[in-house]
């Protein structure tokens, strides 16, 4: 079923009852890490690089709210960021040892351990696809079967991912138009194509700040749904005391910093516009919109003891949805030793 967005704090609460139905489950508080159980002798300081995958922006408000209120310092960290953007592959950067943490996707990952790369995710901040088709109010597309035989954008390294997309909901290549676009609404406003792949967290809050209510198809719902924002280390690092104990607290601190960004929002926001993100030319409204629409991303299992949870069936949709991809992973993918640590399991 489509969603049409009318405001952007109603956009969010859509999205969040998105996440619960998929799930079957309630929003709860969020959980707070249990604390160290290591001595301040035993806790030796730790310099730790993180390669974020995108521009500074409020994609990553929950590494900034760990940095600004204390919570790396608290576990004795100095993490230092480093903004990616585009043309930037995480997964290298990390196997290679240029960064330490990465935050990718988990068929990034996947295809990098399949060439020999020694990744394991070890948690995961989206426990949902955010990836939307969108569509404008006056040429709606509800459907995907309204697809066929219309035009649509799509950055062209993802064509393979739409591909797989639509032929999992019975949707042959050649019955839609695929067209290559940069990423921004410019092409579907000027109706270059009918619909766009696209973040719910991204196009469709630029287009709700113009006064347009985009109509949205979440991949989530429509057979093709995995764990995103997925943070990432080497085996080697795990493999290694020290440094495994170094990202148990990293982990504790970024999770305390999540839970304090997906609390305050507009904090958050602030932090992306005037500090991290303040040569970047970024929207005030527009990062509030984007930090507050990605609360519910974060929404995990009942189950669950907090955020960035990777649970069974998190880890069996994501394998379901890169095996529809042809990209071969299976469970060695994850490892949750790190999370059970943080949480006291």
């Amino acid at each position: 079923m489509p969603r049409t967005a009318s405001r952007l704090v109603r956009a969010a609460a859509a999205s969040l009852a998105v996440a619960l139905a998929l799930t079957g489950c309630a929003a709860t508080t969020p959980a707070e890490p249990a604390a160290s159980t290591e001595t301040d002798a035993a806790v030796e300081h730790a310099d730790l690089s993180l390669q974020l995958r995108f521009i500074a922006n409020a994609q990553f408000a929950g590494s900034y709210m760990a940095q600004e209120n204390g919570h790396y310092d608290d576990e004795d960290l100095t993490v230092s960021m480093t903004p990616g953007g585009v043309g930037i592959a995480i997964d290298p950067l990390v196997a290679q040892g240029t960064a330490d943490i990465g935050i990718s996707s988990a068929a990034n990952v996947a295809m990098a351990r399949a060439e020999g790369a020694d990744l394991k995710i070890i948690g995961a901040g989206y426990q949902h696809s955010a990836t939307v088709v969108m569509s404008l109010p006056e040429n709606p597309i509800e459907t995907l079967a309204e697809l066929k035989g219309r035009k649509l954008g799509a950055v062209s390294s993802n064509f393979a991912m739409v591909i797989a997309f639509l032929e999992a909901n019975g949707i042959a290549e050649d019955e839609v138009e695929l067209v290559s676009i940069q990423g921004d609404a410019a092409p579907l406003l000027s109706g270059q194509v009918d619909a766009m792949m696209t973040i719910a967290t991204s196009q469709p809050l630029v287009l709700e700040a113009q006064g347009i209510e985009p109509v949205l198809i979440p991949m989530a719902e429509n057979n093709f749904d995995e764990l995103d924002f997925t943070y990432i280390v080497t085996e080697r690092t795990l493999a290694d005391p020290a440094k495994r104990a170094a990202v148990v607290r990293f982990l504790r601190a970024e999770i305390a910093g999540w839970n304090d960004a997906l609390a305050d929002p507009e904090a958050a926001a602030d932090l992306a516009v005037d500090v991290y993100g303040k040569d970047n030319g970024l929207d005030r409204a527009q990062q509030v919109a984007q930090a507050t629409a990605q609360v519910s991303l974060f929404q995990t299992d009942d189950d669950a003891p907090g955020i960035f949870w990777l649970s069974d069936a998190g880890m069996e949709r994501t394998l379901a949805t890169l095996d529809k991809r042809g990209i071969d992973a299976d469970e060695s993918l994850f490892d949750t030793s790190i999370l059970t640590e943080v949480y006291g399991g």
